[in-house]
């Protein structure tokens, strides 16, 4: 692993646009790295390289024994991604991918809408400026569209972003 360095980004994710911050190769036969960038997170296996911007991801987990790192996408029906570090790697990476991540996010708010549900409005960043999310713990009804209304609007308010501007 190297973090920070002026190597050379891995073979594994050569194809990516950016200089990595830091890398880490990855279980797995062949065997894959894991690179992070400012904007994104990449992995590859010098076949296939697959890029994850950070505001798509919604959360990450990081189980220092097991040495696997879960992250979970804003959209749920995508599967977790799940990375596991290979013997002797350092775990050092884990901290970067949660402060990017965490960058990704500008401002939040909770509430609980009247159905129950939790409903968690993200102001994100990425490479166009920032934008609005909504993310919703389980189903949302009917009954609970003015208050996710009200949500978005908030955080509309917040950023000064307007609505006719937002909707293209």
């Amino acid at each position: 692993m190297w973090m920070f360095g002026r190597r050379k980004q891995p073979d594994a994710v050569a194809g990516v646009r950016g200089r990595p911050l830091a890398a880490a190769e990855l279980e797995g036969d062949p065997p894959r790295w894991l690179a992070v960038y400012e904007d994104k997170l990449a992995t590859g296996d010098g076949q296939a390289v697959f890029e994850y911007a950070w505001h798509e991801f919604e959360g990450a987990a990081w189980d220092g024994a097991t040495r696997i790192l879960r992250l979970s996408f804003v959209d749920s029906s995508r599967t977790p991604l799940v990375l596991v570090w290979s013997e002797g790697a350092r775990d050092a990476i884990a901290l970067i991918v949660r402060e990017r991540l965490e960058g990704s996010i500008v401002y939040q708010e909770h509430v609980i809408l009247p159905s129950g549900t939790r409903a968690r409005g993200l102001v994100r960043r990425d490479g166009d400026g920032l934008f609005t999310q909504v993310i919703i713990a389980g189903q949302s009804l009917a009954s609970d569209r003015p208050e996710i209304a009200r949500l978005e609007a908030s955080l509309r308010d917040v950023t000064g972003i307007d609505l006719d501007d937002a909707l293209g």
